[in-house]
């Protein structure tokens, strides 16, 4: 594994764990608020690896 893509997902992933940054829902149940974490985590990872390592 490329250690670049290795240190790309620990940052991600170390931003979307829940009261890191942001919780989201506010108010929200542990199971919502790690769903919504979860998948914010896997849109961004999958669009922000596309715009910043092209493949050619």
């Amino acid at each position: 594994m490329n250690f670049g893509k290795l240190l790309f997902h620990a940052v991600l992933f170390y931003a979307f764990i829940p009261g890191v940054l942001v919780r989201l829902p506010p108010g929200g149940s542990t199971l919502t608020v790690n769903l919504t974490h979860a998948l914010l985590f896997a849109v961004v990872c999958s669009l922000v690896w596309k715009l910043v390592f092209k493949t050619k």
